[in-house]
């Protein structure tokens, strides 16, 4: 499974709070269905 940083999780929730779709902090992060675990 991937391991994540604080810096990529709280990268990942501040594009989420701004709005940004799922999808697309998925491509971003290239992290797929691990996404859930963010959230």
């Amino acid at each position: 499974m991937t391991k994540f940083t604080y810096e990529q999780k709280l990268a990942a929730v501040k594009l989420y709070l701004e709005g940004q779709s799922s999808g697309e902090i998925i491509k971003k992060f290239n992290i797929g269905e691990h996404a859930q675990l963010l959230f």
